[in-house]
């Protein structure tokens, strides 16, 4: 008997009726219905897990999405233009956000409102909570898109209350040019460091790269610093800014790249012109991060 309430109770979550329980979404339901979108007729809901949805969204697969579902919108009048609705659901909020900036680019994390959206031609993309959005249209025009989006991010809204994005991201996310990325499984440049965002500041009319991770303890990201340094193949070494000690390396095509950390964070530049210019940054980013942490803010250790 246990074993079927066991068996009863996996199929209510995983399966067609996992909207039944409370607090679970169930993910057709954010797609719109026949009456959120007047003169249009959904077709069939297709749905993508596993192997399948690897398939299907190779490119999002640095950030594992769970489960897709997907469906197909036509006019009632039998017009050109067909409408495309995906739902990609991740496992966190800070997973939806890379893929969305894998396909549209860095996101702007300043708004309270918080969320993203951007257009590429017939299609529209979104963000909120652990959803990213796609809608393709096949000629059916931008009026028609924002309608659609307009209904999948109140529903979305509605499922998902709170963003979840990290507080953090906003503070780093001002001043920066465009937005933030977040790759997953970090930067050629930074080996061996996981979940780098990247952002732009300009800095006496260049654009600088930045960069920026939370390891899991303050010892995590002393380790991850020292095993920088400690392999010649990596090309680090020591130097001097101020009274900080960061590293230093040259990136072949880019310039000068600068790492230090303080407390559990890493962070750096991957692009100055100069010893001084990246030396002045790189002390930029650590007064902003003993300030973030609630240390002195005076560019000393």
């Amino acid at each position: 008997m246990k074993r079927l309430h066991l068996a009863l109770i996996v199929f209510l979550v995983s399966g067609p009726y996992c909207g039944i329980l409370p607090g679970v979404v169930y993910l057709p339901d954010i797609l719109p219905r026949e009456t959120d979108v007047p003169g249009w007729t959904p077709g069939e809901l297709r749905r993508a897990r596993g192997e399948e949805l690897q398939r299907i969204a190779s490119g999002l697969g640095e950030y594992e999405p769970l489960d897709m579902v997907t469906k197909d919108y036509r006019r009632v009048s039998g017009g050109d233009g067909d409408i495309r609705v995906e739902l990609f659901r991740f496992r966190r909020p800070l997973d939806s956000f890379g893929a969305f900036g894998i396909e549209g680019g860095p996101a702007d994390v300043t708004h309270a409102s918080g969320g993203a959206l951007f257009r590429s031609g017939g299609s529209l993309h979104a963000r909120w909570g652990p959803l990213y959005i796609r809608i393709r249209s096949s000629g059916s025009g931008e009026k028609a898109l924002d309608r659609f989006a307009s209904v999948v991010l109140e529903k979305t809204r509605r499922a998902f209350p709170e963003d979840g994005l990290p507080d953090f991201l906003v503070a780093m996310g001002r001043g920066a040019q465009g937005g933030v990325l977040y790759r997953r499984k970090g930067l050629d440049a930074v080996p061996g460091v996981k979940e780098v965002f990247l952002l732009q500041r300009e800095i006496n009319g260049k654009p600088l790269d930045l960069f920026f991770s939370r390891g899991a303890s303050v010892e995590d990201a002393r380790r991850s610093f020292a095993d920088l340094l400690g392999r010649a193949d990596h090309g680090w070494h020591l130097s001097r800014a101020g009274t900080i000690q960061p590293a230093v390396r040259i990136l072949p095509g880019r310039g000068m790249a600068f790492l230090h950390h303080h407390k559990e964070w890493l962070y750096g530049v991957l692009n100055a012109d100069t010893l001084d210019e990246g030396s002045g940054m790189i002390l930029d980013l650590h007064r902003e991060i003993m300030e973030m942490t609630g240390d002195r803010a005076d560019g000393s250790e």
